[in-house]
């Protein structure tokens, strides 16, 4: 199953990749295994966006990367009474 999804996730575009998630969730779900009742109910419900990041070449990675690692700062950083020396902070772990 493992080696199927992976195939799929190197489908060339969504057509392809549409037929090949439709057959392995038949499969995962024939399987009557409980750990993939939350993934397929998941993939159904999600279907439409997770086929179009066949098409599209880009992805919001590096904004959410920017985004965890500055809640992470704010995290470390709680107590900081100076919100410039906070900023100054966030600006040079940025780069």
């Amino acid at each position: 199953m493992k080696n199927d999804f992976l195939f799929l996730m190197h489908s060339p575009n969504s057509e392809i990749a549409e037929e090949l998630l439709g057959d392995w969730i038949l499969r995962a779900e024939s399987a009557h295994l409980p750990e993939f009742y939350e993934c397929t109910r998941a993939i159904h419900n999600w279907s439409k966006f997770i086929l179009n990041a066949f098409d599209v070449s880009y992805t919001n990675g590096y904004t959410e990367g920017c985004n965890n690692k500055t809640k992470v700062l704010k995290r470390v950083c709680y107590g900081v009474r100076n919100f410039a020396r906070f900023r100054n902070r966030i600006l040079h772990c940025a780069t």
